[in-house]
Order: C-alpha cells, then structure tokens, then sequence
C-alpha cells in the first residue's frame, strides 16, 4: 500500500474536527512512510531466509560485498561463502548442492566426491561410479567439468578405500637362533618379502615363522656383503640377480630312512608323521604380531628335506656340519621383512595436478594459480565429509596419455592399428606422457617340482601312516 493511501485511511479514524488539519496530514503521511519502510524490511527479511529469493550481487561486485549480501550471509549460515568471481546464480546452485549433500548424509564416498566437485566449482553434480575388485580394492571414481582459464576441462578424482601402503620392520645384527618380532596391521593376512644381507657367510640361512610353523630355507651360501632377496612364488635373488636356488618352505620337520624328527605333542608321535614341502610359497603374514627366528640349517637337518632330490649332494654340500656352525653371539645378518598393507579406517584423494579451476588465482591477479589455496580448499571439503577417527591423504597425480594397439589378421596380411585411448578435444592441452619399465626375471621359479608332494596331517583323506 502507498503512504498517502494508508495516511488517508487512517485520517478516516479521526474525529472530523482533525481530519482537515495540515500538520495532522503531514503527521500521518510520515508514519504511513515508516510503516510502509517497516512492511518492506520485513517482506525482505523473509526473502532473504530462503535461497532462491535472497538478494545476491552484480557480476562486478567485489568479493566482500558478495560476502555481505543477504545470499551471502544465508550460505555463511551453512558453512559455505561465495567465491572470487562466483556469480549469485551460480552460488545458488552450488549451495542447493551443499544443503543436498548434508540432507543425503556425510562421511560416505560419493558425498565426499560431491564436496570437492563444490570445491572445483563443477556447473553440474559430479558422475560417480566404482571401480576395482575385493581383490585389488576398490576406488570411488567422480567425472565432472571444471572451468579453467584455458575453458572447460574434464575432471577425475578419485577417492581410494582403505589405501595399500608399504611397510616394512628391520633388524640389525640379528645372531643365529635370534627370535624378531613385527606387527602386520593390515586388514588382511600380507604375503613378505624378505631381505637377508649378509655380515658374515650365509651357509643356508633360514627363517622359522612361528604363527603358521612354516621353515624358510635358502639352499645355498652367499659371501660376506651380498643380499639375498626371497619373494612369493618368484626365483631368489642375489645382490638383484635371479639365482638358480632352491628355496624351500616346510614344517620343521621331516622324514627319511636313516633319521626323523617328527612334530611333538602328538597323542602318538609314532603312528602318525606328517610334513609340508613346496618351493618359494613363503607363508603369509597373518594380522597381529608376527614372530620370526633366524637360523642356519645344518647339514643333517638339510639332508633330510633334500635326501630324494638328484641334486642333494651338491644343495647339501652348502650347508655346514652342526659343531661348525658360527657362535651364537656372532652377528651374521641383516633383517628386513617388507609387505603391503590395506590401511583400516582411511581413505587417499587422488586429484589431476594438471587441472586448476579458474576460481583459484594470487590476489595480485598475475595469472598464475595458487595451489595452496587449491589444495587448502579441498582439505576443508575432505574434513568436512569425513567421519571422526578417519584419516585422509590428499595426492595430486599426473594424467596419463594412454593408446590402444588392435592386431587384426587378414587374408594375406597382419594389420596393426594405434589411436590414442583418451580422447583429448581439441585446444585441450594433452597431459605429460608417462612411461613405465617392467622388469621380469629370467628364471621361472623353482627349477623343478617338488619331489614331495601335497600336505600331509591327521585330516580325513588327507593323511599318511608310516609304520
């Protein structure tokens, strides 16, 4: 209602005496005008508390004023500021997004995906899907487009579950018939790779795991300063070099015609005899602590693994006699056991180093992107979405360029066809090539199957009786 209608209405009220007066109408045109103020304000205040109707900015507005509008301080409410150059329509989208991803639920992989879309400025909701298996872990995959200065630019994030990472227990100095110790905490069992450098000679060193009673023995000897390398189901190696070695993996017990020594503890030791033989399958790491004891095997005990072996003349002749085995205060080797572990409670984001979204840029506006405010961004989009006591790893990789070759045989001909797997549109600017060398031994592990075969023990159809 205008101010000189809603005065004359109220002049109506007035005694007649009143109503023809100048300073009476003066007087209630100016309420009028203040009620009329007050009407507005409030019309403008119920606008501004919902984020479709809220007043924004002009696209020239500098970024503090955006801030300060009333689209600004709604979306400050949630957590969510407008953005150097971030338009009033935009930031709508964008905190109609924000308030989604909250009503959906947090702390999950694609809602996490959705935040750093927001922290990328994506126009539109991010395409998320998995990839991997159980076996190889699984990746939370997100594929959106991100505003560059160079234009528009296809963005992929990933967000890998429960990450592998490398670790690794060493021991120095270890002596004969030391016991070590580590700790896989792993999600699950872990398969070693283990490092033996030799301080001393090394005649057939061996290693006892204790949580599966497996015996670990290298049949042969190495000088003072070399390693020897053992890797599940892969040849030996010595200083970096396959060796044609045999490295056995049995319970620490077995059998032959002249002497045995069978497992103790059995209701009758006599009656049942059982052993385990193969040729590099190095046990598992189970989760937990694991205990190892580093040993030498002497001859007796070699032989009668080796005994119905053609090569057991020459295997036993590496090992040495029991009374000649070193002192057991002489430290012979060093011990390093390594393994991959799938991390509980942790995820990494993985982001293209190579994409850097137009809103990202130094005060001075030289042209050149602030990564640190890049990456800071995306920390607070992560910690934002993610649970408490879960921890989070930010890596910034480097697009790769692949290709794809087709072999096609034809009448008369092989055909070989190249074309690039990633499409690159054009006055995109391709991505620095990476190359990769495979290196793969030149011996096939064990050079031989084992003369013994399969497990022997007190299970039904799966044991053996030696009068």
């Amino acid at each position: 209602m205008i101010p000189k209608r809603r005065a004359g209405r109220m002049a109506e009220h007035l005694p007649r005496v009143l109503q023809g007066g100048d300073n009476v109408r003066r007087l209630l045109l100016a309420l009028a005008t203040e009620m009329g103020a007050m009407e507005s304000g409030v019309t403008r205040l119920l606008r501004s508390r919902w984020y479709a109707l809220a007043e924004g900015w002009p696209a020239d507005a500098e970024l503090a004023d955006a801030r300060h509008s009333d689209l600004g301080r709604y979306g400050a409410a949630f957590g969510l500021a407008p953005t150097r150059g971030e338009t009033s329509e935009a930031y709508r989208r964008h905190l109609r997004e924000y308030v989604a991803i909250h009503r959906d639920g947090l702390t999950t992989a694609p809602a996490i995906l959705r935040l750093i879309a927001l922290a990328y400025l994506s126009e539109t909701p991010p395409s998320i899907h998995w990839e991997g298996s159980a076996e190889d872990g699984w990746t939370a995959v997100a594929n959106f487009t991100t505003r560059t200065t160079g234009g528009p630019v296809q963005t992929r994030v990933e967000l890998v579950d429960n990450p592998r990472v490398t670790s690794s227990a060493s021991f120095s100095s270890v002596v004969r018939g030391r016991g070590v110790q580590l700790t896989n905490r792993s999600m699950v069992a872990a398969t070693p790779e283990i490092i033996i450098t030799a301080r001393e000679a090394l005649h057939v060193p061996s290693l006892e795991h204790a949580e599966s009673g497996l015996l670990i023995t290298f049949a042969g000897s190495v000088a003072a300063g070399q390693t020897i390398t053992l890797r599940r189901g892969r040849a030996p190696l010595v200083d970096g070099r396959p060796a044609q070695v045999p490295v056995f993996v049995t319970d620490p017990f077995y059998f032959d015609e002249d002497g045995a020594v069978f497992g103790a503890g059995l209701d009758d030791p006599d009656a049942a005899r059982f052993s385990k033989f193969s040729l590099g399958e190095l046990p598992e790491l189970p989760r937990g602590v694991n205990h190892w004891r580093f040993t030498l095997t002497d001859k007796d005990a070699l032989a009668g693994f080796v005994a119905a072996r053609p090569d057991a003349a020459e295997l036993v002749a590496h090992a040495l006699a029991e009374e000649e085995l070193p002192d057991v205060a002489l430290p012979l080797a060093d011990l390093e056991l390594r393994w991959t572990e799938w991390t509980p409670a942790s995820f990494r984001v993985r982001v293209p180093a190579s994409v850097v979204p137009w809103h990202v840029h130094r005060d001075e506006d030289d042209g050149t992107a602030d990564l640190d405010r890049l990456f800071a961004l995306l920390r607070r989009a992560i910690d934002s979405g993610r649970a408490a006591g879960v921890r989070a790893e930010l890596e910034a990789y480097i697009p790769e360029l692949r290709d794809e070759f087709t072999l096609a045989d034809r009448v008369g001909s092989v055909a070989l066809a190249s074309r690039e797997r990633d499409a690159i549109s054009v006055g995109e600017r391709p991505p620095a090539r990476d190359y990769a060398v495979h290196l793969g031994d030149a011996l096939t592990p064990g050079d031989r199957p084992p003369l013994v075969a399969g497990e022997f023990d007190l299970h039904a159809f799966d044991h053996t009786l030696f009068g």
